[in-house]
């Protein structure tokens, strides 16, 4: 399993370690959550973009097939 290291100052890191706390989950816990999500609103923008763009363009497609 790949592993990732982030090195932090004690100012960056006592924010998330805040948020752990009271979450009652693990730093790592968080961390790995946020990155989910972070990387799920990514993904699901692309695809609203992508759809948009096919819908704005459906009459251009038809007369250029």
């Amino acid at each position: 399993m790949p592993t990732l290291t982030l090195e932090l100052t004690d100012q960056q890191a006592h924010a998330p370690a805040q948020e752990a706390a009271h979450l009652h989950v693990t730093a790592q816990e968080l961390a790995l959550q946020t990155l989910e999500e972070r990387f799920a609103g990514c993904r699901r923008t692309v695809t609203e973009a992508i759809g948009r763009i096919i819908a704005e363009n459906a009459e251009l497609y038809k007369r250029l097939a």
